[in-house]
């Protein structure tokens, strides 16, 4: 499946042209196994076209490649990246807000 289906990244792309920067939390519960070739490669070129417009990015759970992932693309955009377990979503929102 996609990360960033097209409400979401409809959604994403409204708030950026809204309000510049935004910042985004991503949940994946466990239910989340990964992405096909072809999602993983459209939500990748999002992430690049929209890299100064991310101020911070959060993501929560999933599979525990998902934290090496998201520590690798945070070498491609500009923006505070960090990522929480599950059971610490509040904490990730407290974080994504200061």
């Amino acid at each position: 499946a996609n990360l960033l289906a097209l409400p979401e990244r409809s959604i994403l792309i409204f708030n950026i042209q809204e309000y510049g920067k935004v910042r985004a939390l991503l949940y994946m519960d466990a239910s989340f196994k990964g992405w096909k070739l072809n999602a993983l490669w459209d939500d990748t070129k999002f992430g690049l076209k929209h890299r100064n417009d991310i101020e911070k990015l959060v993501v929560v759970g999933g599979p525990k490649w998902s934290e090496w992932g998201t520590k690798l693309a945070g070498h491609f955009i500009k923006a505070d990246v960090k990522t929480f377990p599950e059971n610490q979503l509040q904490e990730a929102w407290d974080w994504i807000k200061s």
